[in-house]
């Protein structure tokens, strides 16, 4: 069991009301991180959500934030475009890869519809606080590792986070760098569909599909 401080959350939807006082919830990200380390990654943050779809901000509304990260040495596009952070310049989700649109920062999440979790639980309105788009580690944020860095944080899809479970979100151009390819022998020779990471948890296709390990060998 957890021990030492905790946070009191304060809920603003559903009907509970007030404070709930209840027992330590375990490592929460931005919570555990320093205090300059959690501003970084709130820059990086915001330096993304200007680059949403349809967001109603500009880089030339954040020149404070740009110096900020350009100090940080934090603001390189291509960086963020090797990572799978952004595609051709606009925010999106590492795993998926899918554009994220500004007014998702601020829907509720619904798993109508999303291959794989049809037999999730629905959602009532009010009863969920996760939005469509949440906050996302590149590397797998854990009590082992606490990996909430500025080059480490993204945004991404609550279902998209959820199907990677404690994985490393490798982005194609990571993969093509390892060079390992993956494919189907058939008796007409081998036919390649993808790139495989190097602990053989992840594999991607040239297009952008995933197939993630569910399980490891058993003894």
């Amino acid at each position: 069991m957890d021990v030492g401080h905790y946070v009191l959350r304060i809920p603003s939807l559903g009907p509970i009301k007030g404070i709930v006082n209840g027992s330590p919830q375990g490592l929460f990200a931005p919570e555990y991180a320093d205090e300059e380390i959690n501003y970084l990654c709130k820059c990086v943050l915001a330096w993304l959500i200007i680059h949403t779809e349809g967001s109603p901000y500009t880089t030339i509304q954040a020149k404070h934030l740009k110096s900020i990260l350009k100090n940080e040495d934090l603001l390189d596009s291509e960086k963020f475009e090797f990572l799978g952070i952004l595609r051709h310049g606009l925010c999106c989700c590492p795993l998926c890869l899918k554009i994220i649109k500004y007014n998702e920062l601020h829907q509720m999440v619904d798993f109508e519809d999303v291959l794989s979790l049809e037999n999730a639980g629905i959602q009532i309105a009010g009863a969920t606080r996760s939005t469509i788009i949440n906050l996302f580690h590149l590397e797998p944020f854990n009590y082992s590792s606490i990996v909430h860095i500025p080059k480490n944080v993204a945004w991404g899809h609550a279902v998209c986070n959820t199907r990677l479970g404690q994985r490393r979100c490798f982005s194609l151009a990571e993969l093509q760098n390892m060079n390992l390819k993956i494919g189907i022998i058939h008796d007409k020779g081998i036919e390649t569909f993808g790139w495989i990471s190097k602990d053989y948890k992840f594999i991607r296709g040239p297009k952008g599909a995933v197939w993630i390990q569910v399980s490891e060998n058993s003894d």
